[in-house]
C-alpha cells in the first residue's frame, strides 16, 4: 500500500464526457455508445520497485506543478506545449516500460418487528403485501405480489441494532441534518486520512469530502442521502421511513461530484473508509473503465476484513458483453447487486450477467430520504430560445423514440442525431449558438443543469476541430458572449452521455441563462449535436424532512449492504467471506433470475441471519 503511485496530468483541451451512476436511464438512451469513461489528460502510474529515481523524475520534470510532493499518490501536471500525445498514447508508452507495474487512465465512475414509521407501508421491499406504491416512478408491476420481499420483519425480530458494524457510504455525500438520518451517523472523532495519519480537527461532518478536499460531506444531489436512507434510516421513531438497519453507524465519504468520480479519488475514499474502521462499504456507482488502482484498493481491504456491496448498473445490458466496474472485478469481497421490481422480475433497466451479478434486491419505487426540498425546471424547448446570430441553425424537433415523442434541441434541426448518423450535417466555418434565461428560486443551496446529449462532430487527437460548448451566466445576459463555460471543449464521433453541471454562480440570483454553441472549422461536417431531457434542479438543504421515490441498481445495493451490516452485528465472528456466503446462499431462488445472475437468488434478511455454513473437513473417529 505504500508503494509510490504517480498521477500524470497532461493538460489537453478535449475533455471526455462521463455519466454519473444514478437513477435508471430512459430505455431509448441505452443504445448509444458511451463517451470514454476517464479524464482526458490524466494517467495513473505505479512504478516497480526497480524503477530508478531518475526515471521517475524524468516524468516529474515535464510537470508544470513543481511541488514534488512525496506522497503515495502525486498529481503531476505536464505542459501541453511540450507533451502533444493523447492520454491513450501515453498509457501505451508507459505500459511498454519494463519499470512500470501498471499505467492506466484516471477512470470516472458515475452517476442500490414492524416499525411505527408513518411511510412504512411504502417500503414494499421490507413488506410486500401486494400494495400499490403511490406516485410511482416505475409503473410496471405496481402493485406487486404479496410475499415477494426481503422478509425483514422476521429479520428484525432477531436484529435491529447494527451499530457495532461501521458502514461507509461512498457516494455524493449525505444531508447529515436530515430528520431520519442524523442520529445514525459515525461521530468522526479521531479520524485518519487515506494514508493513516490523524486529521487535525477530526471529521465533524461524519466523514470526508474527496470532491472538494474538505470535511464537509453535505449532499447537494440527493443520491447519497437516498442510499443511506435505504440502508439506515432510523427505525421506529415515528418519522418518515425505516432503513434495513434501524440503528446503524454510517460513515459518509463524498466522492461523486457533478462530473462523476475519478478512480484516483475513489481509491482515496476506499482507503479512508478502511483506515477508519468500516467493515461494510456501499458503492452505488460504476463506470466502464477497469482500474487497477481501484481494484487494488478493494483487494487490499481484504486484510481489514471489509465487504463491498456494489451496484450492477442501469443500462439493461448483459455484462457478459459490456463492462461495468467495480461490479465485474473478480474479487471475493465484492457482492454485485441487480434490481428487482415489485413482482420480483429483474427491472427493465438492470444490468445482469451470470458471471458478474451475484444477487438481486428491490430496486424500483424505493422510498427514502432526500437531500432537501427540490425544485425542478423541465424544458421542452417550445419557446424563448434565442439564436446567438442570424445564421444559427439550431432548432427543435419532436422525435419518436421507443414509441415516445421527445422534444429535441439540435443542430441541424431534425431527428437524425438519434435515428441515424448518415443524413444531415451542420455548416462549416460557423459559430452557431442558442440560449435561454430561466427564473431561479430564492434561498437554494445548489443548482445543477442536467441533459442528455448525442454528439457527432469532428474531433482531433488532442483537442476538437469542431467544438460543442456549454455556457451559463447569472442574470439575463447572453452566456455565449459574457458567460462562464461549464465544461472544457467537447467533441466526439457518434457518442453520447448524460451530463450534469454545477451552476453555483446562479445561487442567490433571480435569473440564470444557459447557452449551447457549436463552432466548426473550414472542413468536415458530421451530423451535429442533439440535446434532450433538459432540466435545472435546485436544492434547499435546510428542509430536512424530504423523501423521494426513485429507481436504480443504486437503490438495490444499499438493501444488501444493510443486510450485510445486520449479519456482521448479529454474528461478530463472521468474516467478510462468511457474510457474503450467508447473503448469496440464503436468498430466495427465483427461476426468472436463472441465467441472469450467478445465484439466481433474491436477498432474504431472515434467511441470511439464520444461515449456517456447511461444516468443512469433518473427521470422525471411533474409539
Amino acid at each position: 500500500m505504500r508503494s509510490i503511485l504517480n498521477i500524470l496530468t497532461i493538460l489537453l483541451t478535449c475533455v471526455s464526457l462521463n455519466q454519473t451512476f444514478s437513477q435508471a436511464k430512459p430505455a431509448w438512451q441505452k443504445s448509444y455508445q458511451q463517451l470514454p469513461q476517464y479524464v482526458e489528460g490524466e494517467v495513473v502510474i505505479k512504478w516497480k520497485a526497480s524503477a530508478s529515481e531518475a526515471k521517475k523524475q524524468s516524468w516529474s520534470a515535464k510537470s508544470s506543478d513543481k511541488s514534488r510532493q512525496k506522497k503515495r499518490v502525486n498529481v503531476l501536471k505536464l505542459n501541453r506545449k511540450k507533451e502533444k500525445k493523447t492520454t491513450q498514447e501515453i498509457v501505451k508508452q508507459l505500459q511498454q516500460d519494463p519499470d512500470v507495474e501498471y499505467a492506466e487512465p484516471n477512470y470516472i465512475y458515475h452517476k442500490l418487528t414492524v416499525p411505527n414509521d408513518p411511510e412504512y407501508s411504502q417500503l414494499w421491499g421490507a413488506k410486500n403485501s401486494g400494495q400499490s406504491i403511490s406516485n410511482p416512478s416505475y409503473n410496471s408491476n405496481n402493485p406487486g405480489i404479496s410475499g415477494y420481499d426481503m422478509n425483514l420483519e422476521a429479520a428484525w425480530d432477531k436484529q435491529t441494532d447494527c451499530s457495532s458494524t461501521l458502514v461507509a457510504v461512498i457516494d455524493s455525500g449525505v444531508n447529515y441534518n436530515h430528520e431520519d438520518l442524523q442520529d445514525n451517523l459515525w461521530d468522526g472523532s479521531s479520524c485518519v486520512n487515506e494514508f493513516g495519519s490523524l486529521i487535525a480537527g477530526d471529521c465533524p461532518h461524519h466523514g470526508w469530502n474527496y470532491v472538494d478536499s474538505n470535511n464537509d460531506t453535505m449532499d447537494y444531489d440527493g443520491h447519497g442521502t437516498h442510499v443511506m436512507g435505504t440502508l439506515a434510516s432510523i427505525g421506529n421513531n415515528s418519522l418518515g421511513a425505516t432503513g434495513v438497519c434501524w440503528s446503524a453507524k454510517v460513515m459518509i465519504v463524498k466522492v461523486l461530484g457533478s462530473s462523476g468520480a475519478t478512480s484516483a479519488n475513489l481509491e482515496k475514499a476506499i482507503r479512508f473508509a478502511v483506515n477508519n474502521g468500516a467493515k461494510v462499504i456501499n458503492m452505488s456507482l460504476g463506470g466502464s473503465g477497469q482500474s487497477n488502482l481501484v481494484k487494488s484498493s478493494i483487494s487490499d481491504a481484504k486484510s481489514s476484513d471489509v465487504v463491498f456491496i456494489v451496484a450492477a448498473g442501469n443500462d439493461g445490458e448483459n455484462l457478459s458483453y459490456t463492462s461495468q466496474y467495480p461490479c465485474e472485478y473478480s474479487l471475493d469481497n465484492i457482492v454485485c447487486v441487480g434490481a428487482l421490481d415489485q413482482k420480483y422480475n429483474l427491472a427493465s433497466f438492470s444490468n445482469y450477467g451470470s458471471n458478474a451479478v451475484d444477487v438481486s434486491a428491490p430496486g424500483v419505487n424505493i422510498y427514502s430520504p432526500w437531500a432537501g426540498e427540490e425544485h425542478s425546471i423541465e424544458e421542452d424547448f417550445s419557446s424563448s430560445w434565442i439564436p446567438n446570430g442570424s445564421g444559427d441553425t439550431w432548432g427543435v424537433s419532436n422525435c419518436t423514440l421507443s414509441g415516445t415523442s421527445y422534444p429535441i434541441l439540435g443542430v441541424p434541426n431534425n431527428c437524425n442525431k438519434f435515428n441515424s448518423y448518415n443524413s444531415g450535417s451542420y455548416q462549416n466555418n460557423t459559430n452557431s449558438g442558442i440560449y435561454k434565461t430561466f427564473t431561479i428560486n430564492s434561498g437554494v443551496d445548489a443548482i445543477n443543469l442536467n441533459f442528455f446529449t448525442v454528439i457527432d462532430v469532428e474531433p482531433s487527437l488532442s483537442s476538437c476541430y469542431d467544438t460543442f460548448r456549454v455556457k451559463y451566466a447569472s442574470g439575463s445576459l447572453n452566456p455565449l458572449v459574457s458567460g462562464t463555460q461549464v465544461s472544457s471543449d467537447l467533441c466526439g464521433s457518434k457518442q453520447s452521455a448524460s451530463l450534469s453541471y454545477d451552476l453555483s454562480d446562479c445561487k442567490n440570483k433571480s435569473q440564470c441563462s444557459i447557452g449551447f454553441s457549436l463552432e466548426s472549422d473550414y472542413t468536415v461536417s458530421k451530423s451535429g449535436v442533439a440535446i434532450a431531457d433538459f432540466s435545472i434542479t435546485m436544492v434547499d438543504k435546510d428542509v430536512t424532512n424530504v423523501y423521494k421515490i426513485i429507481n436504480g441498481t443504486s437503490m438495490a445495493s444499499p438493501n444488501v449492504a444493510g443486510i450485510a451490516a445486520m449479519i456482521r452485528s448479529y454474528n461478530p465472528n463472521y468474516t467478510y467471506k462468511d457474510t457474503i456466503e450467508a447473503i448469496e446462499n440464503s436468498g430466495t431462488y427465483m427461476s426468472t433470475l436463472s441465467g441472469k445472475t450467478k445465484t439466481a437468488r433474491a436477498v432474504n434478511g431472515k434467511q441470511a441471519l439464520d444461515y449456517l455454513a456447511k461444516p468443512k473437513n469433518l473427521q470422525v473417529s471411533f474409539e
